[in-house]
């Protein structure tokens, strides 16, 4: 009799226990799926600001592409245009001689102009002082 009630509250005993554990596993279970979910939903999200990232960089990248294509369209213009100022300065010191040649030329017949004038201007008023 004993050890029927003994047997009786152990088999009681062991089904409280089950049922906590059956409780227990219920409620870890439960938040397992929760947090499974929560991650999921972290994960998606995760995932459409990636593509949103990658959106962005390819929009930056496309950019920069241009920015650098106008650096270099402008770094050509200015290239061209040192270029053309070189050639104009030494086309300039090149003409220089030729031009201070010309002048030198130039005033040489000023002053034998002169010269011829005041050459004849002379003989005008030898000859009339003659008469």
């Amino acid at each position: 009799r004993e050890l029927g009630a003994r047997s009786a509250e152990l088999e009681e005993l062991l089904r409280g226990e089950r049922r906590d554990r059956v409780a227990e596993y219920g409620g870890l279970m439960r938040a397992i799926e929760r947090e499974t979910e929560d991650m999921r939903l972290e994960l998606a999200g995760l995932r459409s600001l990636m593509a949103l990232k990658n959106r962005e960089l390819r929009t930056v990248k496309r950019l920069a592409q241009i920015v650098l294509s106008q650096r270099t369209e402008v770094e050509q213009f200015f290239l061209d245009a040192l270029t053309q100022v070189k050639v104009e300065v030494a086309k300039k010191k090149a003409a220089a001689p030729k031009q201070a040649a010309k002048k030198k030329v130039a005033l040489k017949k000023t002053a034998l102009k002169k010269t011829a004038k005041k050459k004849a201007v002379r003989k005008a008023a030898v000859k009339r002082a003659r008469r």
